[in-house]
């Protein structure tokens, strides 16, 4: 594979398999790529007209979106592992684990409510950049 997108895909393939160190290094990289475009995107070459403007905010929009399920997952994980290993779950601050657990679990529904609105704006300016260009001068 030699795309971009074909390379992350043979790094994280969608079918698996899946393991705590690949999810964990998955994480990472979306954290490495956000880094990367905050660089990037500060030097005007990277972003040279409205078209490349509209292709990252529709690539952000689609990330957001997805976003969702991804929090959504990980509280049902979280909530389980409460249930499964019970008392052997704890805190290493010395709070009680069940509701640090819970505290996690509140905060994971406030981020998803913000990220629906996040996203639906991201569209709504994914949908307006399209339109834009750069014409020849007259």
């Amino acid at each position: 594979m030699t795309t971009l997108d074909g390379q992350v895909e043979a790094l994280f393939p969608l079918g698996g398999p899946y393991d705590a160190d690949t999810t964990r290094a998955a994480a990472e990289s979306i954290a490495a790529l956000v880094r990367y475009l905050n660089h990037a995107t500060y030097h005007a070459e990277s972003v040279p007209e409205p078209a490349t403007v509209d292709a990252v905010l529709r690539s952000l929009a689609a990330g957001t979106s997805g976003l969702d399920q991804l929090l959504r997952q990980l509280g049902q994980q979280l909530d389980g592992q409460v249930g499964r290993f019970g008392g052997r779950l704890y805190s290493d601050d010395g709070r009680d684990a069940v509701g640090v657990a819970a505290a996690v679990l509140g905060d994971l529904g406030v981020a998803r409510r913000r990220l629906t609105e996040a996203a639906a704006h991201l569209q709504d300016a994914a949908g307006q950049s399209s339109h834009l260009g750069v014409g020849e001068v007259r």
